[in-house]
């Protein structure tokens, strides 16, 4: 027969007695909530790899708030027991898999605000897709916004070398300028870039291919009878290739199909869905026989719908509206976009950045494709 430890919580502190002498071993609930979690890796209850509860449920089932675990959590990690993954949750350490670490360098970082997964999403999906990849990753990763070295490139150097880092995972063409000052030192063959959109590969990275499914959006759109079209494209146009692309595929179809929308029909625009109302109330005042706009994302279509929805005017049968994205939740909007699967390009990021690692490759560029999605905001032209 053995005794069983058991539990009283006195003054914020748990003590364990042990009945076979008698005496007490005080014991803090940081230290309780370490002890149990760590016996559930030795006996295998939470194996290599696996993820933990998260901290509101361990807290739950330990009987105490989430500050004790926290502390539990941070105490093992030092112990090289678990590993936290941002954005994803802790993990238990895999001791058989290479300890690489890799920087992240991305324009987005913590947890969002509402406004801010709108209007910035496409980093969030990228960030997130990153996240989940390094959950199941060969080692350790750590976050570096890219706010904190446009300023100062070589500061993260500085911070590379300080976090002992293998290699350096770049998230948008910001953090691609910024690594590219450093890369001298650190090897090309070790860092890659998820700027999906950037023509020029200066490292490993992931490029998505858009212009063939607007293509086949517009091309439906064409086919349903449209031939007056507006473009909401991005005032930001001259420093973001992505949306340069975009203003290239509209102009190519039209051209393609001798097309002219008139010049009250383009116009550059904020990226707010507010943007995107006013600037519909001026199209409809402006260019008031068009039957199509092209709002270049969806978080303008949104604007652009609200718009026509409070002038009495039903989207995908007297104006037919596109977006752009693929945004989380637009299909509440019923809008036809052209989804980009950022997620995908993170995880995809990741794998490549494994591979380079393992075996330092040439350089290597992963090439996905967008896809058109087609709702009920596109619908026949009126009168076709």
């Amino acid at each position: 027969m053995f005794a069983i430890p058991w539990y009283i919580v006195c003054n914020n502190v748990m003590l364990s007695v042990e009945p076979r002498d008698g005496t007490s071993i005080p014991m803090t609930k940081r230290d309780h909530a370490a002890a149990t979690i760590r016996e559930w890796i030795k006996n295998g209850t939470y194996a290599p790899g696996a993820k933990l509860p998260s901290i509101l449920k361990l807290a739950e089932m330990f009987g105490m708030t989430d500050q004790p675990v926290r502390k539990a959590l941070a105490q093992l990690s030092d112990e090289r027991l678990v590993v936290a993954r941002n954005g994803v949750g802790v993990f238990v350490r895999d001791p058989a898999r290479k300890a690489h670490k890799v920087l992240v360098l991305s324009p987005v970082g913590g947890t969002p605000t509402p406004h801010e997964e709108d209007t910035g999403f496409a980093g969030w999906e990228v960030y997130r897709g990153v996240a989940e990849a390094l959950a199941g990753w060969n080692g350790d990763s750590c976050l570096a916004l890219v706010s904190d070295y446009e300023r100062d490139p070589r500061a993260l150097l500085g911070r590379y070398r300080a976090e002992s880092c293998d290699a350096l995972l770049s998230l948008d063409a910001r953090g691609d300028e910024i690594a590219d000052a450093s890369t001298w030192e650190i090897g090309y063959t070790r860092v890659v870039s998820a700027a999906y959109s950037d023509p020029v590969c200066r490292f490993h990275g992931v490029r998505v291919d858009v212009a063939a499914a607007i293509g086949a959006v517009l091309e439906r759109a064409y086919a349903l009878g449209h031939r007056r079209f507006a473009l909401l494209y991005g005032a930001n146009i001259a420093q973001v290739f992505s949306h340069l692309q975009r203003y290239r595929c509209f102009v190519e179809f039209c051209q393609a199909r001798s097309l002219a929308p008139p010049p009250a029909a383009m116009l550059a625009i904020g990226g707010e869905a507010m943007d995107g109302y006013r600037a519909t109330l001026r199209l409809l005042t402006d260019a008031p026989d068009i039957t199509a706009i092209f709002a270049v994302t969806d978080n303008r279509a949104k604007g652009v719908l609200q718009a026509l929805r409070d002038r009495g005017i039903t989207p995908g049968k007297e104006i037919s509206v596109i977006g752009f994205d693929g945004m989380p939740g637009i299909e509440d909007w019923d809008l036809t976009t052209v989804a980009v699967p950022r997620r995908q390009v993170g995880r995809e990021a990741v794998a490549l950045l494994d591979r380079t690692l393992d075996a330092p490759l040439e350089r290597t560029v992963v090439r996905l494709e967008a896809a058109p999605v087609f709702r009920g905001s596109l619908g026949p032209a009126p009168g076709a």
